[in-house]
């Protein structure tokens, strides 16, 4: 009941395009803080190599560096490529405490990994 008093009285809002978010406009998963044109419109990173996650062009499954020589590691998991409003998020985090797009960032990631 609180949070719904909370909700009313200052309503979340898209960190992405800063509009107000209601039930009907929410994102599909994770990311509370995220409306679904926006969680649709992220620069998604597909396809990409199954690797080190560097974008690849289609019907490809690693990329040329990873099959002429292998990295280390087997798997790099990176859901968005850093540009547009990925990259305003990072900076974001980084130099301005973005708590918000921390954890929208991190949910979206979360949602990639299971």
């Amino acid at each position: 009941m609180i949070e719904r008093l909370i909700g009313a009285l200052v309503p979340l809002m898209c960190v992405a395009c800063d509009q107000p978010l209601h039930r009907r406009n929410a994102a599909p998963v994770a990311p509370a803080a995220l409306c679904r044109h926006c969680y649709q419109a992220l620069p998604w990173n597909r396809p990409c190599c199954a690797r080190c996650a560097a974008p690849l062009g289609a019907y490809q499954s690693l990329c040329d560096s990873c099959s002429e020589r292998p990295p280390p590691y087997t798997r790099v998991v990176a859901p968005l490529r850093f540009e547009s409003v990925v990259r305003r998020w990072l900076h974001r985090l980084k130099f301005h405490h973005g708590v918000v797009e921390g954890r929208v960032l991190g949910e979206l990631l979360a949602a990639c990994v299971k």
